[in-house]
């Protein structure tokens, strides 16, 4: 599962539009929306003859689509044909997915949208406001990064939101309304992070970056980054590095804390790496201690620590036979504990202080049958 950060943020700049500045003005109301966005999804349409005819609901459900590329189905209440119309006048980008949409066609998956592309080329082209960062400068690297859509970011960020509810920006060019605002980071850093929340390449280009994506999750007060984090490291579990990255995950509170509690993501949105790493070691663990079986010294597995190994062993519900899991539990333990305290180790990952595998943990609960975690 990949996570859509970017058309997530655009729902919430959706739900929350008290920082538009564009309003469509209707027969009895008017609806207010984010004037840059609008162009980039609907190139066709004058943002200065904004006055018509009707029903707010239409206008709204449009606008939900032009967001988040998602439809409050059904609507039968507001009128489908009409948002398609009203779509296809402001000359929509994408209104042939919307229309699928609007069908609901059940023979195949409706063609999504195309927010993040939309966004993303806005952003390459500087179509989305007038305001620029103004980094650290490297050699001769140009030091400015173009912003973009300032109510992404105040989405993204606390630091963000901050930013521009206080009129930081200390500077003007050639006496314009671009706004040049300066940032204490290095600007390859900054024009990978911008450009990432606006629909671009993973701001994680390798495990070297977890660290440093972190770090920019705790500086700018983003969740999105850590919701990335979890998302990079479940994608990128396989045999070899999937111990690696499990410890990697135990080292660093911040991937395990309960942050999504105050975060903008929905419950069934989330990848929880911690868990996903648990579940693939159950799942592959017979096939990673083939090394070990052959006599090799040092396996992958071994990159797991005392902890993480012990949670295994300790849920019972490894597929393994038991003599071999007591001799990799016994190479792992004289491999990655010390020597003094190799005796306790062993000791406290063997039956019977835990349930050790399947086999054993038949034996001990006979034919109850509880969830893994019920276990832990």
């Amino acid at each position: 599962m990949t996570l859509r950060l970017t058309a997530t943020l655009l729902e919430q700049c959706f739900n929350s539009r008290d920082d538009s500045d564009l309003e469509i003005f209707l027969k009895d109301a008017s609806v207010p929306c984010h004037q840059h966005l609008l162009q980039a999804r609907c190139p066709a349409l004058d943002t200065t003859a904004l006055n018509l005819p009707e029903n707010p609901s239409v206008v709204d459900e449009l606008l939900r689509w032009v967001y988040t590329g998602k439809m409050a189905l059904p609507l039968e209440a507001v009128g489908g044909d009409r948002i398609a119309q009203l779509a296809e006048m402001w000359g929509l980008r994408d209104l042939h997915a919307m229309r699928q949409r609007l069908l609901r066609s059940w023979r195949r998956e409706p063609a999504r949208g195309c927010v993040e592309e939309d966004l993303l080329r806005a952003y390459d082209q500087e179509r989305l406001g007038k305001t620029w960062f103004l980094c650290e400068k490297v050699q001769e690297e140009d030091p400015h990064v173009y912003a973009g859509f300032l109510p992404l970011l105040i989405k993204a960020s606390s630091f963000f939101g901050a930013m521009f509810s206080s009129r930081w920006a200390d500077s003007s060019v050639n006496g314009s309304d671009v706004a040049v605002i300066k940032v204490g980071w290095d600007v390859s850093t900054m024009r990978r992070l911008i450009r990432f929340l606006h629909g671009g390449p993973s701001f994680i280009r390798d495990i070297q970056d977890l660290d440093q994506a972190i770090h920019c999750a705790d500086f700018f007060g983003m969740p999105v980054l850590l919701a990335h984090c979890n998302t990079w490291i479940v994608e990128h579990l396989d045999r070899d590095t999937a111990p690696r990255l499990w410890s990697y995950v135990e080292s660093q509170p911040r991937l395990r804390m309960n942050w999504l509690e105050d975060s903008i993501f929905q419950e069934d949105m989330l990848i929880t790496a911690d868990s996903e790493c648990f579940d693939f070691h159950l799942q592959e663990f017979l096939m990673m201690v083939d090394g070990i079986r052959d006599g090799e010294s040092w396996v992958p597995l071994y990159d797991l620590t005392p902890s993480l190994m012990y949670r295994l062993v300790a849920s019972g519900s490894l597929d393994v036979s038991t003599a071999l899991l007591k001799s990799v539990v016994a190479n792992f333990v004289q491999q990655k504990v010390p020597p003094a305290e190799q005796k306790a180790m062993l000791q406290r990952m063997m039956p019977p202080e835990v349930l050790f595998n399947r086999e054993l943990r038949d034996q001990v609960l006979g034919g109850c049958r509880l969830g893994v975690r019920g276990l832990m």
